[in-house]
């Protein structure tokens, strides 16, 4: 595990601990050796499928419709094993959220996912900089790997209840390896006090 300098400077003592306490979270859970063999499924339904199509396809003569069809029906199956397989990163990030909790606090957690997502809202160019499609998004706490922040971002508990009250995209949501930060801090809030 490793924590970049913009982490550094951004959190608090606390804030830090419960995003510590969220990434060791994801070593208790085996979360990366599980993610990773759930991550090979969609890949091997997809190349079976693009295999099955250019066998079909071998005989200009006579294609095999069967072999097309069936590499068709695996490519729509990659599809929807990607999504499947989004769908459990997400809900392994709720549980990490829970062990970043447990370890500083429901609050220190909440300020810390804030802390991150105000900082993406006010720098747009590091969204941009931030590559769309990268292995590494799910090795961080927030799916976008850009390591700058700035260290006067600050979050009050005001922010974070306006946050939790964003509406998301459905879309954005299915087609990403982390639940969106308003829902998070909607579940973190519903913990019970330790």
């Amino acid at each position: 595990m490793a924590v970049t300098t913009g982490l550094l400077n951004t959190a608090s003592r606390d804030e830090l601990e419960a995003v510590i306490g969220h990434e060791l979270g994801h070593h208790i859970n085996k979360d990366m050796p599980i993610m990773t063999a759930l991550g090979i499924l969609p890949s091997i339904a997809f190349f079976t499928g693009v295999a099955a199509i250019h066998l079909g396809l071998a005989d200009r003569e006579r294609p095999s419709i069967l072999a097309i069809a069936y590499g068709v029906v695996m490519i729509v199956v990659s599809f929807i094993v990607q999504l499947l397989v989004l769908s459990f990163s997400r809900l392994r990030e709720y549980y990490a959220d829970m062990h970043g909790a447990r370890a500083a606090g429901k609050d220190a957690m909440m300020r810390a996912l804030a802390k991150i997502h105000k900082y993406y809202a006010q720098n747009p160019e590091a969204l941009a900089t931030s590559p769309k499609i990268s292995g590494f998004k799910a090795l961080f706490i927030y799916a976008l790997i850009n390591a700058a922040a700035n260290p006067l971002i600050d979050i009050t508990p005001e922010e974070v209840r306006q946050l939790m009250r964003l509406q998301t995209s459905w879309l954005d949501e299915i087609l990403s390896s982390h639940p969106p930060i308003p829902k998070r801090l909607k579940v973190l809030s519903a913990l019970a006090a330790p």
